[in-house]
């Protein structure tokens, strides 16, 4: 299999969000010239730059598994751990129970809202939290939400992105968010809604 080109990822990753390379300098404190470098395979990140690296996947808002690949094709060590590594010890398989228990008497309320920090690619693994939501609610009644990493993104790009993650639709406000949200749960709907990296 073909070893990953740091500079296409990082090209195809910045196009998916429209990234500017003043955009990605700015947030991760390089020049602009620093980062087309990069995205040009004019030159690669050097081996103190892994802090810049990681800046970057968030500013990026990559998944784990992506930060891992450009992390990997830059030379440097992954920064989450890999759920391979730990299939079939699932230590916290009892907590889930109990908290799946707990969501299906929780009938009165329409929503059921998890909170999980960035790092959390361990246990108790999110792949796995999010398929028992889908087995107890349905595939289509489990949202999944990564707020964008960077604090400059704009309100309408923000709610864009949360929308899709949710499949919303269009929204560029958190009232267009909040009003589809709301049609959904007025028609019936239960919902269990995952937020990831909600420190950031």
């Amino acid at each position: 299999m073909a070893t990953d080109s740091f500079a296409d990822l990082l090209s195809i990753y910045m196009r998916r969000i429209r990234a500017s390379a003043s955009g990605v300098a700015t947030e991760i404190g390089l020049s602009r010239e620093a980062v087309n470098n990069w995205r040009n395979g004019v030159s690669a990140p050097n081996p103190r730059s892994r802090d810049r690296v990681v800046a970057c996947t968030r500013y990026l808002r990559l998944t784990e598994s992506e930060a891992n690949r450009l992390l990997s094709a830059a030379g440097f060590a992954p920064e989450f751990p890999l759920q391979a590594e730990s299939v079939g010890a699932q230590p916290f398989a009892a907590f889930q129970d109990k908290v799946f228990a707990q969501l299906a008497q929780a009938v009165p309320y329409p929503i059921a809202l998890l909170l999980s920090p960035a790092h959390w690619g361990q246990p108790p693994f999110r792949q796995e939290l999010l398929q028992r939501a889908r087995a107890q609610y349905g595939e289509g009644s489990v949202l999944h939400i990564q707020p964008p990493y960077s604090v400059s993104t704009a309100q309408a790009d923000y709610f864009a992105a949360i929308g899709r993650q949710c499949g919303l639709g269009e929204v560029a406000s958190d009232y267009e968010f909040e009003s589809a949200l709301e049609r959904r749960l007025l028609a019936g709907e239960r919902l269990f809604c995952l937020v990831s990296r909600f420190e950031q």
